[in-house]
């Protein structure tokens, strides 16, 4: 059985689930548009394997909107701005958060796994590869190293933002090993193309040349940007096998 809390941590809202005796935590982080229920909804396969998760709304989502963004990907400025946004203020605000989940009786020493899907796989990348955050593992779904693909003119008018266009987080593959990375993506995605995924693994390929099995890539037929089970069973299979 699973128990679910409803938490704030940092000024941030979180859900926290809980099964008996368990073995790591997840910090699942949702996609744009996204909010910590809709990854709450999906975690059963990691519960089953005996991981807690703990999904907390992004900036400018869930409890925390604001009605500027909207996450409209038909509003393309709009949309590229609210992510680059949230992405930077989360970015900042997690490793405070993790700190603080790391230090509540029912997670203290217990090894942190990361699980992120679009926006929240670009997060990861980007804690892994600053050396914020150093989970045990991490599975990225749907996601990619680098950042959505922008017009020229966004960059332009938008140069807070252009660090990350010119120095994405797989430039820094080095700092990614040791930990174990998984890409789960569809065959078909149109918002993070499969390309952009085995881009990614192939950048940080090098730096994971002595460490047989840590770098590994599953691609899904058929399937375009979406969560479906059996991607999330495989992303809990590796989150539990590398928590051992």
């Amino acid at each position: 059985m699973t128990a679910k809390e409803r938490l704030y941590l940092e000024g941030v809202p979180l859900i926290l689930a809980l099964p008996e005796r368990p073995r790591g935590w997840v910090l699942f982080l949702h996609g744009a548009g996204g909010s910590k229920e809709r990854t709450a909804r999906l975690a059963a396969p990691f519960h089953a394997r005996g991981l807690a998760t703990v999904h907390p709304d992004a900036p400018l989502h869930g409890e925390r909107a604001e009605p500027r963004w909207r996450f409209d990907p038909k509003n393309r400025e709009n949309y590229l701005e609210g992510v680059v946004r949230a992405i930077a203020a989360q970015v900042t605000e997690l490793p405070r958060l993790a700190s603080a989940l790391a230090a509540r009786p029912e997670l203290a020493d217990l090894p942190l796994l990361a699980a992120g899907a679009s926006m929240g796989g670009y997060v990861w990348h980007e804690l892994i590869s600053r050396g914020l955050l150093r989970p045990q593992a991490a599975a990225i779904l749907i996601s990619s190293g680098f950042p959505l693909d922008a017009p020229p003119d966004f960059i332009e008018t938008h140069p807070e933002w252009s660090e990350a266009y010119a120095s994405p987080p797989v430039t820094r593959a080095a700092a990614y090993p040791p930990t174990p990375v998984l890409h789960l993506h569809g065959a078909r995605d149109p918002v993070v193309p499969l390309a952009r995924m085995e881009e990614t693994v192939a950048a940080l390929r090098p730096a994971y040349r002595e460490r047989d099995g840590r770098l590994a890539q599953i691609v899904f037929e058929g399937v375009g940007h979406e969560l479906p089970e059996v991607m999330l069973e495989q992303a809990a299979g590796w989150l539990a096998f590398w928590s051992r």
